[in-house]
């Protein structure tokens, strides 16, 4: 093992070098769990909070149903989901909407820039779920990619989910492997992902409604200071 040596500043305010060992990681570290406590929870006055990168398919409904008096829900994009979008999605629209557009190059056209097409739609739950009516705000930050980004999508067209933080990592789209020689396996993406007004997002990114960065002090501080701007934009009546 190698070792990695970083200067870093304490929370004393002194800066000092340090020797840390280098691990191998690769896109597996995608799905580690960003958080531990409980996954959904209230917050300060009638606001919840879903931790959306360990919430799974089979918690929404109860989540809905425990959160269903509260006037707004944060959600915490800030890792990778569980292929929830479609039911978050569908507890939030009144009515079906486009959420993302999704363009692939047609393989043995004449035309040199011949693409399909498929247009996603959020569909509102069946007759007798009771849609959740308060707002709600999705916090993302560069660990919100791919499938994550594609949940923000769903959530911002089933009813206008505000995105507080910093940009994504502007990486959405299904995932084509290449092993080449010496064994390296190379992962690209032959789609482009759109916005539903056909705009981009990959290499850009989902772009925040409020933006806020964390602090060195905030950390040193043990703050959630994104969490606590989604609050704040909330207790104001925005």
């Amino acid at each position: 093992k190698t070792v990695a040596r970083i200067h870093v500043r304490g929370a004393d305010g002194c800066e000092r070098n340090i020797e840390m060992a280098r691990k191998f990681e690769d896109y597996t570290t995608l799905y580690h769990r960003e958080r531990s406590g409980p996954i959904v929870r209230r917050l300060t006055g009638r606001i919840g909070y879903v931790d959306l990168d360990r919430l799974t398919v089979d918690m929404v409904d109860r989540m809905f149903e425990d959160l269903a008096d509260t006037v707004a829900i944060v959600f915490d994009m800030r890792g990778y989901p569980n292929d929830t979008r479609f039911a978050l999605a569908a507890h939030l629209a009144d009515r079906a909407r486009v959420a993302a557009i999704i363009e692939t190059v047609v393989v043995g056209e004449i035309e040199a820039h011949s693409l399909a097409s498929v247009y996603q739609s959020v569909e509102p739950a069946k007759s007798g779920t009771r849609r959740y009516a308060g707002r709600t705000l999705m916090l993302m930050d560069e660990r919100t990619q791919s499938q994550a980004e594609h949940t923000g999508l769903y959530l911002k067209a089933a009813n206008d989910t505000l995105f507080v933080g910093t940009h994504s990592a502007g990486a959405d789209g299904e995932i084509a492997a290449l092993t080449v020689p010496g064994g390296m396996t190379i992962g690209f993406t032959g789609q482009a992902v759109k916005h539903p007004d056909g705009t981009q997002l990959q290499r850009i990114g989902l772009t925040p409604d409020v933006e806020v960065r964390p602090t060195i002090r905030g950390l040193q501080q043990g703050r959630d200071e994104v969490l606590d701007r989604a609050v704040q934009y909330l207790s104001e009546g925005r």
